[in-house]
């Protein structure tokens, strides 16, 4: 990417990041699921 943050796949198909010291910054948020722990 342009930005110079480094993302990674991980085995199990996560995208991986470090951000910038830590921080990933919001433009690069598209989508926000929460999931409800089964009962």
């Amino acid at each position: 990417m342009n930005s110079g943050i480094k993302f990674y796949r991980s085995d199990n198909n996560v995208i991986l990041t470090s951000g910038i010291n830590g921080v990933l910054p919001p433009e690069f948020i598209t989508v926000h699921e929460t999931k409800r722990a089964k009962k």
